[in-house]
């Protein structure tokens, strides 16, 4: 189909607009998503929005919130840029889930990649909570590649962001998604030209849109009436089956998804491809209830929703009360009492997660009989409640067939014992139950203060009217049931197959003191896998009984022990942060965006007195062999050989301190990694930083510099390789670095070593593995050997023909430039940690135990150093061949090559500091 001449022609005579821009947005799909078809989709787009009322931005943050999730919910596609400006409203947090969700049902759309844009370019969230969200984003983009994004991801990857582990994270994806953009796109021919062109005039000449002239689509109609006779009769299956066949007839998947649930018998587990329907839909088909509904408590039945906890946040959430959405729902938790006797709730069964207060004004409530059945959990703060004179002299005409109660203890120091309970059964409402629940935490039978299953048996006897009782323990829930003169014991739990010898044990303990009182035994297990058989036999034995029965009953619902309590404590707190946002409710004005603020990440201090040596790592000389430059959790410059304090660059922020250093002396700079992923170029002789990056998420052990190019490496503790390119540039503008390539190890690397040719690098993994790789295909490595793991020396020779690794018993293993295994030498008794070569190349300096020089083609000692003081972590010799740096836990240390006299130390005081 022509979607073009399609557009045109919507455009033509009487025209409609909605539909023309569903055309132009088909045309931009097929046309290889030009960017002239994107820039008429979003004129005609701007047309329609002009004539649509937008949300007003002065809300509150919880009443915005309401007004965009029941806008979003019923919006079609022409209102999506009246949403997008929520995606940068805040604060966002657990919201932004919600929004995103409803917004992307617009996927594969010019409008929706702008936005998409705009979040790359502002991030609206950063929390690790919320990368979900853009794995999702990028995921969709990767899909469907637009070309107007390569200038978007460049210039976010120009850029460093803040300190969390969300900018590593933001950049690889944006580097990824950069890599498969195509670079051009092919032209539109002459006939699509001319067509864009007259379909741009169209659009420039429609007058200002009528929202009331936009047509339904087709089947809507029906639909909607199917839905009323569904919420008008909630119980009749036979609405439901209808309405599903007629969405399925429209291609909606909320009809496949009814069909599934209707075809499932209760007891049975929903298949895999109706909670694929459900986590893609399930927050468009609930609409404006969505502000409200917990979602990870939200229970569909029979292709509606059926339970879930509700709390309100704002007055305008609070609008979705007389919502006709409420009539499926059999369950809710929930303390607003409005809600829970409008008469919209047809088929509410059971209603909890409300206190006392609440409880009193339904049992004041006039009307006819609802058709509740249970009341709970009800959270008891009190006991006696305060509100028990009003509970005896409430009728409760409204709770006539309340025949259930639940109450559950949120105070752990209220009483267990059943004389605690005995009011309940002194009111109206009371008198009328035969059921009774009690929960609490703890609530285990060690408890001192918890239960004698013996006296409630008794209790029981005497609240006559009670057929059952069911008390929630530690880990089980047991239910005393009388059907007539016969006592059934219901053991209710969440094991395994295989539960904990701990809790058999506790649970044997309580069953052996009642189990004389009952006729008989039934296990009910709420847990994925059923339940062994010589478990059973084994529960059914503490409590006397050779015969027993058991159910399978696999359940989401945390029904006993403490993942009930969690349950129950979460609904409080939920209830009281909702309280609290009402009471500060208010209309507020807020920016749509904040600018993340520049603070300065690494600081250079000159004249440090005193500085404290940690631990002795990388050291190097200066060009001039006038300073030595030492890395101890920071960069520290000190004067050779006299080692005086000199200047020290540390970060400024957390977890930036300086992890790992690399010199590129052709250019005078420093290449830095860092324990919160950043990279940084520092220019050493301006004294200043050339440029950030951050695109690891973890620290960053190891960098390099290849000799000869514009190119540096860095890998972190994750395993994450990647190549950096960057503009040399001799004016005082910062350098500009860019992702050149990268590569996933499948275990970290201590050492990055490139050959002097800059043409081959060899890397030292934490296992001992050593490869080779060319600077150009860091994908493809070719491993020469293992030295054992974590020793950290890897070092090429001056003329690059020779690879030295140092094994973990103190020998060295010498490869070629090839790979080629030359020989294997032992220079030391113990594990070698630093070695490097003089500048000629001529001998080698290697530490262990000692400093040992040796002739490199020999191998014979020519000099032999001992420090004397510390574990020895570096070695540097200065340019000029004269001094040897040794750097050590807690000193540094500068000898003469030429007879082995100390030059110098830091610190001179022999104590440290």
């Amino acid at each position: 189909m022509d979607h073009l001449a399609a557009a045109a022609k919507a455009l033509g005579g009487a025209p409609d607009p909605v539909l023309a821009l569903d055309h132009l947005v088909r045309a931009w799909r097929d046309k290889h998503r030009w960017p002239e078809l994107a820039e008429l989709v979003e004129a005609l787009s701007a047309k329609l929005t002009s004539g649509l009322t937008p949300i007003d931005p002065n809300l509150s943050d919880a009443d915005y919130h309401a007004a965009w999730i029941a806008r979003a919910s019923e919006a079609a596609s022409f209102e999506l840029e009246l949403l997008v400006p929520g995606m940068f409203r805040g604060p966002l947090g657990k919201r932004v889930k919600e929004r995103f969700e409803l917004l992307v049902r617009f996927e594969d759309d010019p409008r929706l990649h702008a936005a998409f844009a705009r979040m790359i370019t502002e991030p609206p969230v950063m929390a690790s909570s919320n990368f979900g969200i853009w794995s999702r984003l990028f995921g969709m983009l990767t899909a469907a590649p637009d070309i107007r994004l390569r200038p978007v991801l460049e210039r976010r990857l120009e850029t460093v962001g803040g300190s969390s582990q969300f900018w590593p994270m933001l950049n690889q994806r944006c580097f990824a998604l950069l890599k498969r953009l195509p670079e051009r796109l092919p032209e539109p021919s002459d006939g699509e030209r001319e067509q864009i062109a007259a379909l741009r005039a169209q659009i420039t000449a429609l007058e200002a849109f009528d929202p009331s002239t936009a047509a339904a689509r087709p089947g809507d109609t029906l639909a909607a009436e199917l839905l009323a006779h569904v919420h008008a009769e909630p119980d009749v299956i036979e609405h439901r089956i209808v309405w599903a066949d007629a969405l399925i007839s429209a291609g909606d998947p909320r009809g496949e998804f009814a069909q599934l649930q209707l075809a499932r018998p209760p007891d049975q587990l929903p298949s895999k491809r109706e909670r694929q329907l459900l986590t893609k839909h399930a927050l468009a088909w609930l609409g404006p209830l969505a502000a409200v509904i917990e979602r990870k408590t939200l229970r569909y039945e029979q292709g509606f929703p059926a339970s879930a906890e509700v709390v309100f946040d704002s007055a305008t959430e609070r609008d979705v009360i007389h919502d006709p959405a409420w009539a499926t729902f059999r369950a809710l938790e929930c303390n607003d009492v409005e809600l829970l006797t409008h008469p919209n709730l047809r088929a509410l069964r059971r209603a909890g997660g409300l206190g006392f207060a609440q409880l009193r004004r339904l049992c004041e409530h006039v009307g006819e009989p609802t058709g509740l059945y249970t009341l709970g959990p009800i959270i008891a703060e009190q006991l006696p409640p305060f509100e028990l004179d009003h509970l005896r002299a409430a009728p409760a005409t409204w709770l006539a067939n309340v025949r259930e109660l639940w109450l559950h203890l949120d105070d752990h120091n209220l009483s267990r014992q059943p004389s605690a309970f005995a009011w309940l059964f002194d009111t109206p409402l009371g008198r009328r139950l035969t059921s009774f629940r009690l929960s609490a935490f703890p609530f285990a039978s060690g408890d001192p203060r918890g239960l004698d299953a013996t006296v409630w048996l008794q209790a029981m006897r005497d609240w006559n009217q009670l057929e059952r009782l069911r008390l929630d323990l530690h880990n089980v829930s047991i239910e005393l049931v009388r059907d007539g003169l016969r006592a059934k014991l219901r053991v209710f739990s969440e094991f395994g197959s295989k539960p904990s010898d701990y809790h058999m044990d506790s649970v044997r303990t309580l069953l052996e003191g009642i189990g004389t009182q009952f006729d008989t035994i039934e296990f009910v297990s709420h847990a994925r896998e059923p339940m062994l058989r010589e478990t059973l036999v084994s529960l059914a034995k503490a409590t006397g009984f050779v015969e027993y029965g058991y159910e399978h009953a696999p359940s989401d619902d945390p029904g006993v022990g403490s993942a009930n309590w969690r349950a129950r404590r979460s609904l409080i707190q939920r209830q009281e942060r909702s309280a609290r946002r009402r009471t500060r409710s208010r209309k507020q004005t807020r920016p749509i965006h904040q600018p993340l603020e520049d603070t300065p990440w690494f600081q250079l201090r000159d004249g440090i007195d005193r500085m404290r040596l940690t631990h002795g790592g990388w050291v190097e000389f200066s060009d001039d062999s006038r300073e030595l430059w030492m890395h101890n959790d920071a960069v520290c410059g000190l004067s050779a050989p006299g080692l005086e304090p000199r200047w020290r660059l540390a970060g400024q922020q957390h977890g930036s301190y300086v992890s790992s250093v690399a010199i590129d002396r052709a250019r005078a700079r420093m290449w830095i990694g860092t324990g919160q992923g950043l990279t940084l170029l520092w220019d050493l002789e301006a004294q200043r930083a050339l440029a950030r990056a951050r695109f690891h998420r973890s620290l960053v052990g190891t960098v390099a510099v290849v000799p000869g190019r514009e190119l540096l490496l860095s890998c972190d503790r994750d395993g994450k390789l990647h190549a950096w390119q960057y503009a040399a540039s001799d004016d005082d503008e910062c350098v500009v670095m860019t992702p050149h390539a990268s590569a996933s190890l499948d275990r970290a690397a201590d050492v990055i070593a490139v050959d002097p040719g800059g043409d081959t690098l060899a890397l030292l993994k934490r296992t001992g593995e050593v490869s080779l790789r060319a600077v150009d295909e860091l994908g493809r490595p070719r491993v020469i050997g293992n030295v054992g793991s974590r020793n950290g020396v890897l070092r090429w020779a001056p003329g690059g023909d020779h690879l030295v690794a140092a094994e973990a018993d103190g020998g060295l293993v010498i490869w070629g430039a090839d790979g080629t295994e030359l020989t294997r030498v032992r220079l030391h008794e113990q594990m070698v940690r630093a070695l490097c070569w003089t500048p000629d190349g001529r001998a080698l300096v290697t530490a262990s135990d000692c400093v040992r020089v040796s002739d490199r083609d020999t191998g014979a000692e020519l000099l032999r150093i001992e420090p004397g003081r510390g574990q020895i972590g570096g070695v540097a010799v200065s340019p000029d061949g004269q001094i040897l740096a040794v750097s050590a836990w807690g000193n540094l240390s500068c000898w003469s090559l030429t007879d082995g006299r100390l030059l110098g130390r830091y610190p001179a005081a022999s104590g440290g500091s």
